[in-house]
């Protein structure tokens, strides 16, 4: 087992020799992944909370699609009832004007 040198040398202390502009680069950059990880622990919240926000909106949008297929099926065949009517009306126009001459 090895002694110390000096008496009270067993706990941990800073040398002289340090510089102080490296601990000043390691608190500023320990600083400085702190600020980055909260903020981007902010970002992902943010995400999170949209991406709920989306997963909600998801069956509604999905009704909404299925109710716009009924509307264009409804108005397709809205078309073809009125496309049916000008023929027989122009048909009936016509037949009236021979009918005139």
């Amino acid at each position: 087992m090895t002694t110390p040198s000096r008496q009270g040398d067993t706990h941990w202390h800073l040398d002289k020799r340090v510089p102080v502009a490296l601990l000043l680069a390691i608190v500023i950059q320990t600083v400085g992944a702190v600020w980055w990880a909260a903020s981007l622990s902010a970002r992902v919240d943010a995400l999170e909370r949209a991406w709920l926000e989306m997963k909600t909106h998801q069956g509604r949008i999905v009704r909404l699609e299925a109710n716009q297929t009924a509307v264009y099926q409804r108005l397709d065949r809205i078309e073809a009832i009125q496309r049916r009517i000008e023929t027989k009306i122009d048909r009936l126009l016509l037949g009236r004007n021979r009918g005139r001459n």
